[in-house]
């Protein structure tokens, strides 16, 4: 009996099941799919260097996550050239370690 009760939601005690909510759809990240002119290093340089300008005001904190997620995708992107042959593979280190996003390579 006190089973029962317990599982049908007594509601003398305020317990009710609450309804089942599926879980939310598991979102698809899309990938940029570089062409040739997205990358030229000159333009990976540029929009490097230019794409934090609308936060500066933030906090550090901020920042400093948008910076990593900034490094992230940069790399990302610059694999993804390497990948398609649109960038020679030494030409995309040597701009990630100008671009500090990688540690320097020592001699």
């Amino acid at each position: 009996m006190l089973a029962t009760l317990l599982l049908a939601g007594y509601s003398g005690s305020g317990l009710h099941a609450a309804p089942a909510k599926p879980p939310p759809p598991q979102s698809q990240p899309q990938y940029f799919d570089p062409d040739p002119s997205t990358c030229q290093a000159e333009n990976i340089r540029r929009q490097h260097q230019n794409q934090l300008l609308p936060w500066q005001d933030q906090p550090p904190a901020v920042l400093a996550r948008l910076r990593s997620l900034q490094a992230e995708m940069t790399i990302a992107s610059l694999r993804r050239c390497v990948q398609r042959g649109l960038m020679p593979r030494q030409e995309a280190l040597q701009l990630a370690g100008e671009l500090e996003l990688i540690p320097p390579t020592r001699p």
